[in-house]
């Protein structure tokens, strides 16, 4: 009977051992020594230096330091997909398979039920060692210049709630539970609904790409689903207050204009697309020829990777409550506003599902984070059309969807109203509610966590973590009629002795803002 195989074994025996086994020390010594086969297809560049994997010092030091002798065995370069075959067609096969979803017909799910590959679900206790120990980290924070923990910006985290983890009695709840205490002092991590996210994406639960991206689903020959490894060719975002501002509210005028303006919009994608077209692989052989994006051959171009959805083209948006309120005089939370901004949404929509279908080009709907267009914009248009009352007074405009930051309205509603918008923005969405400090707390903020899961895809709490090195003094730094950061103890303004982190948009900040974001910032009202 054929010896049962485990795809990524060696990757999870490495991130497992030192919380499962603690008692192991390396490197590994047994009575017989202990030795893996590995199949694994050797890339370009290393088959132009190594005839076999083993003659590489990192795989020599892997097994100096671990004890563990491995075999590699690699197919013949360029016919990788015989050699699978006559592999598969021998006795005895290795231990590990790399790329088995590569070159096995049907892939790893295809591999699972024809009894190739190991079920991995009993490595979830492992899985979950190695998240409660990231968020361990992450709440202690990391040492400034004064050594004194601070809260990171980057790398961010997003945990993924799902039905065993929504805080509704789940086996790994006490990891929810240390991700919201984590959150409570940290902001990150930020929090994806895996029950929403399969409703927007076939069924799937995947990562975004930056603070906010997200790929529309595409499968491979084999019929497989792929995310990781895809890309984005670009991003043009519409300005759409200054729609509203050019036609004086005039609705009737309105659509036309909107119109206009998306043919523009399109016309910049496609410039960002040609662009692309005829770029060689060998312009990035590891995004291209490696495996990092693609594996194209030498020269080739990458023009076939610009269609057919396996890449993405973003079509970008801003200021949907400006426009609204220029439209219809009200918030877009209110009965009429809502109305009008889900008619524009969609609209943008249509029109991308629309380009898609005529190009082949995967147009994507995305939230534009205007980390410095909020502000941009909202120069450009109040030097033009001059200061107009919520909307080019404030001296920047609104994120994407979301609600006027200055607005009263609790977590739950905020969450509850902006989840409708993030079904049709696909291609990039994100909300985020201001809270105080949590700490002492945990369970309100579990209950918004909790409610996260069953309404929302994608969210995250906005909270203050600051620190100023002139005074030791931990919690909110200010911003004063001036625009300036000031410690409220001591009054310290000088931003090289203070540590200040706050939410720019989908991710962490901490290198402080221009004009417009730090006005937005300072605007932002509290929602729990």
């Amino acid at each position: 009977m054929k010896k049962l195989i485990a795809l990524l074994m060696a990757l999870c025996l490495l991130l497992s051992a030192g919380a499962a086994l603690a008692d192991v020390t390396y490197p590994i010594k047994t009575d017989k020594p202990v030795k893996l086969k590995v199949w694994m297809e050797m890339n370009a560049g290393a088959s132009q230096v190594f005839t076999n994997y083993m003659e590489n010092p990192v795989y020599q030091r892997f097994s100096e330091v671990t004890g563990i002798e491995l075999e590699m065995m690699h197919p013949t370069y360029g016919a990788a997909g015989e050699g699978f075959g006559m592999m598969l067609a021998g006795s005895e096969l290795p231990d590990i398979i790399v790329d088995l979803e590569k070159f096995y017909n049907g892939g790893a799910v295809a591999a699972y039920d024809d009894e190739l590959i190991y079920d991995l679900t009993p490595y979830l206790e492992e899985n979950a060692m190695i998240v409660e120990e990231i968020l361990r980290q992450r709440l202690v924070g990391i040492k400034n210049e004064s050594g004194v923990y601070v809260t990171p910006a980057f790398p961010k985290l997003v945990y993924v709630l799902d039905e065993n983890n929504n805080l509704t009695g789940g086996r790994f709840d006490y990891l929810t539970k240390l991700a919201a205490k984590c959150s409570a002092k940290r902001m990150y991590p930020d929090y994806i609904s895996a029950k929403k996210m399969r409703e927007n994406y076939e069924g799937n639960v995947f990562s975004p790409m930056g603070c906010r991206s997200f790929l529309a689903p595409w499968k491979d020959e084999n019929g497989n689903y792929k995310f990781e490894g895809r890309f984005n060719q670009g991003v043009v975002s519409i300005n759409l207050p200054q729609i509203g501002l050019e036609v004086r509210g005039d609705i009737d005028k309105f659509w036309p204009e909107f119109d206009r303006r998306l043919d523009v919009c399109y016309e910049a994608l496609m410039c960002r697309h040609n662009a692309l077209k005829g770029v060689k692989s060998d312009v990035s052989p590891i995004h291209w020829q490696y495996g990092a994006l693609a594996r194209l051959k030498k020269d080739e171009p990458i023009d076939k990777l610009l269609y057919g959805g396996y890449s993405t083209l973003s079509l970008g948006y801003i200021g949907l409550y400006e426009l609204t309120y220029l439209m219809t005089g009200k918030s877009h939370t209110t009965e009429e506003g809502q109305a009008f901004a889900l008619e524009v949404m969609n609209h943008l929509n249509e029109t991308v599902l629309r380009w898609r279908a005529e190009t082949n080009i995967g147009f994507a709907l995305y939230g534009t984070p205007a980390e410095s267009l909020c502000y941009s914009f909202a120069e450009i248009d109040r030097e033009r059309y001059g200061t107009v009352e919520n909307v080019t007074d404030k001296g920047y405009y609104t994120n994407s969807y979301h609600v006027d930051v200055r607005e009263d309205i609790d977590a739950f509603s905020k969450f509850q109203f902006e989840s409708q918008f993030q079904s049709i923005s696909k291609g990039g969405c994100i909300s985020y509610v201001e809270v105080p400090n949590m700490s002492n707390n945990l369970t309100a903020l579990e209950d918004v966590i909790h409610f996260i899961y069953d309404n929302i895809q994608y969210a995250e709490f906005n909270t203050k973590s600051d620190y100023c090195q002139v005074c030791g003094y931990e919690g909110e730094i200010r911003i004063n009629d001036n625009l300036e950061w000031e410690c409220p103890v001591c009054g310290n303004r000088d931003q090289r002795k203070m540590n200040v982190v706050r939410r720019t948009c989908g991710y962490l900040g901490e290198n402080y803002w221009n004009v417009g974001k730090t006005k937005e910032i300072r605007s932002r009202v509290m929602h729990l």
